[in-house]
């Protein structure tokens, strides 16, 4: 059972208030008033509902467009007049985690795919109505390849799907299954796994991937862009408990380790240069006998969604940060955020992923299975160059 913690106005509070006076939104706003707490409040008159049906978590906290185009409706067509775009193609190694698809030790060898990040992003974009996924050039000792999915509106993987060389599989969308305009990276996440293959000891890839958007829906017109600072100079994007675990090296290295990762209840969105995590630990569980962790430290994605790459630039890939220790429990991590790594405004959830995980004197990180519950609260502040205009173009 979770230890008590203090109370948000307590602690974190005074750090909000501290970090503002600071100057950690560019030193123009005012910290918000002592006797505040911290929440949002914001009057909502708007629904923001978008056209593929789902509602933006914009409506949560906010009822004010911004100012400029972006904040009357408009058009996103991103196909150029094209019908079809190819947005992944390459060879592939089935060369992940050994039984990664739900510890299913039937399945030798699997590769997860998401679309590459790009300026622009390469996204399922509005108007599809259908994605090819077609592998070729399939090895002779792959036998059995099949396949999951998952978007944004169908986040868990789906039913596993038969592939056959050369025959596409087709996947039927609704207008919600399409990626949110202006997002940062698609949604979309592919998993391949076979029933036998050789792959580790193969000088050449196991199969060919292709897979493309299919236009056959229609482009129309969009609510402006929510202003998400037109009140108050921060937003509490979580404030919440939670429990995360890690399998440890062994289960990682052999199903994967998919852990229980942690995202804001509303966006981390346009207009966003930095947020603040305030960090909580009430208890951890280990299997280690006496063995107990002496520093917890973080790692996130932004709305890319990429966990793995460069750990010193913020605005591509995951990173991991230690933070500022206040005790062996409570800890302060500031992150920079830019503009390739905000929610899309549209988003009805977050693409942003926290995980806690623990340092044992420097030694393993994650190598050894815990589980750690915490509190944790997480404000977002402006980027001083977007207060009171668009940060997006139509």
């Amino acid at each position: 059972m979770p230890l008590p913690r203090p109370a948000l106005t307590g602690l974190v509070a005074s750090l909000v208030l501290a970090a503002a006076l600071a100057g950690c939104i560019g030193g123009t706003e005012e910290a918000p008033p002592a006797a505040n707490t911290v929440d949002n409040k914001t009057e909502n008159k708007t629904a923001f509902v978008n056209p593929t049906g789902t509602t933006s978590a914009a409506a949560n906290e906010t009822n004010k467009t911004v100012v400029g185009k972006g904040g009357i409706e408009h058009l996103h067509d991103y196909w150029e007049g094209q019908t079809e775009k190819i947005i992944f193609e390459d060879d592939l190694y089935l060369s992940g985690p050994t039984f990664c698809d739900n510890k299913d030790t039937s399945k030798m060898g699997c590769v997860i795919v998401q679309l590459p990040v790009t300026d622009p992003a390469t996204l399922v974009y509005e108007g599809a109505s259908e994605v090819q996924v077609t592998v070729s050039a399939v090895k002779p000792w792959v036998e059995g390849l099949q396949m999951r999915y998952k978007n944004g509106a169908n986040p868990s993987w789906s039913e596993i799907l038969p592939l056959q060389p050369d025959v596409p599989a087709v996947l039927t969308l609704t207008a919600a299954d399409t990626d949110m305009p202006h997002a940062s990276a698609s949604q979309w996440a592919w998993k391949f796994v076979s029933t036998r293959s050789l792959s580790f000891a193969a000088p050449e890839p196991d199969f060919h991937l292709q897979i493309k958007a299919v236009k056959g829906g229609r482009i129309v017109d969009w609510p402006g862009h929510p202003d998400f600072y037109a009140d108050k100079p921060y937003r509490v994007v979580m404030d919440k408990d939670a429990t995360t675990s890690i399998n440890g090296i062994v289960d990682g290295f052999l199903y994967g380790d998919e852990a229980n990762i942690v995202r804001p209840d509303l966006l981390i969105s346009s207009g966003t240069g930095s947020i603040k995590i305030y960090l909580n630990v009430s208890a951890v569980r280990a299997q280690t006998g006496e063995v107990k962790p002496d520093r917890f430290f973080l790692e996130y994605t932004n709305a890319t969604g990429y966990w793995d790459g460069d750990y010193t630039e913020s605005n591509i890939a995951g990173n991991r940060v230690f933070g500022e220790a206040i005790s062996q429990t409570e800890y302060v991590f500031t992150i920079p955020v830019k503009y390739t790594g905000w929610d899309s405004p549209y988003a009805p959830s977050s693409g942003w992923q926290f995980l806690i995980k623990s340092d044992y004197q420097g030694f393993c990180n994650g190598c050894l299975p815990y589980e750690v519950d915490f509190h944790m609260t997480v404000i977002a502040f402006p980027d001083p160059q977007y207060l009171g205009g668009d940060a997006l173009e139509a």
